[in-house]
């Protein structure tokens, strides 16, 4: 394999067709994930544009590698969403070089944010997270009949490498009064498929994008459109799994801003809503599966979204922004509570619920 750095980043597009020869261009590292490298191209003349090539082994504390070739996935899946969303919802696929586990997708405007970044600075748009919900329920509301996905989308070794490994069988390892439920977990998201799951689906995968001469708000704000990033984990299965998560995100995030609690929960809800209003429109279009329904649903949600909470906490991939051991306790036993405890929650709020609960016992 031909490695791709910044340095060469310039010669490995013009060598390849995907950059004028001779054209004087620079690039730059763009601060992506953990698991590839990922290079703006920036020529003098024309648009610019993005390199991504794996790494095998990711960027972490732990051991943690996974093989090459989930480059292919994630082309495959640019290039489907792209057919199944609404334009401008990923970035256009513009060439891939296979042998090299690389490729070339369009680059969007460089004053773009990333929503990450955009809450940890303390900027809670509900309107992002209801719109975010309504492109995960299309994904999800689109691929109902996996039969013409099998060959693209169906092996799972990459989101167990990278999810299912260091995630649910790491955390087991380490809590085993929750290792019968995680492993039970495991073995049910190796063997459910109902759909196109994303299992990368977080704040760290949306970008913000200013819309061109767009008006600006009676705040001041610009309308920036909602684009997603980063698929090599996409694959046939739950969809409980990008639900559970995603909020395991916005949750952990809600915690790390305490005192504004309840404007970061209302995240959730606006997430909630925006999945639900398009998934209530495609069942009167779509036969869904008893899984799929609504209760059903939710009640897989809530063991994922559990085991992630916990893997963030002492996974692979801890969080970095929520160090206090009493939140972290919190957040742990609310973890818990979902995955070992016989207690059935019926919806969001009671989730919630339970987790004000589990600050309070931390004196929060």
């Amino acid at each position: 394999m031909e490695e791709l750095t910044p340095e060469t980043a310039v010669k490995f597009a013009q060598d390849r067709g995907w950059l004028p020869l001779g054209l004087a261009a620079r690039a730059e590292a763009l601060a992506y994930g953990v698991s590839n490298l990922v290079v703006r191209v920036m020529p003098d003349e024309g648009d610019d544009l993005v390199l991504k090539q794996s790494r095998e082994k990711l960027r972490v504390q732990a051991d943690w590698r996974s093989r090459l070739d989930r480059i292919y996935r994630e082309i495959d899946a640019l290039a489907f969403l792209g057919q199944i969303l609404p334009p401008g919802s990923v970035p256009r696929l513009l060439a891939e070089d296979r042998a090299n586990y690389a490729f070339a997708m369009e680059a969007l405007p460089a004053q773009h944010r990333v929503w990450k970044g955009v809450l940890l600075a303390g900027e809670a748009n509900g309107d992002v997270a209801a719109r975010l919900g309504s492109l995960l329920a299309t994904i999800h509301s689109a691929t109902t009949d996996i039969a013409p996905l099998v060959d693209r989308f169906g092996d799972l070794t990459v989101f167990d490498e990278l999810r299912l490994d260091p995630f649910y069988r790491y955390v087991a390892r380490q809590f085993p009064e929750a290792a019968p439920a995680l492993e039970a977990l495991v073995d049910e998201s190796l063997s459910t498929r109902f759909g196109l799951v994303l299992a990368d689906f977080s704040p760290k995968n949306v970008l913000l994008v200013p819309e061109p001469n767009s008006t600006p708000t009676s705040s001041g704000a610009i309308h920036e459109r909602v684009v997603l990033v980063d698929f090599e984990t996409a694959h046939l299965g739950d969809p409980a799994f990008d639900l559970g998560f995603f909020l395991s995100h916005l949750v952990l995030k809600t915690v790390k801003f305490l005192p504004r609690f309840h404007e970061y929960a209302f995240l959730t809800y606006r997430f909630w809503d925006g999945y639900r209003a398009v998934r209530k429109l495609a069942a009167k279009q779509t036969h869904f599966v008893p899984e799929m329904k609504r209760q059903a649903l939710f009640a897989r949600t809530l063991k994922h979204f559990a085991a992630c909470l916990w893997a963030r906490l002492d996974g692979k991939s801890p969080v970095d922004y929520l160090p206090e051991e009493p939140q972290r306790r919190a957040l742990r036993n609310l973890a818990r509570q979902l995955l070992c405890e016989p207690v059935l929650l019926s919806d969001w709020e009671q989730v919630l619920a339970s987790l004000r609960l589990q600050l309070a016992r931390e004196g929060l």
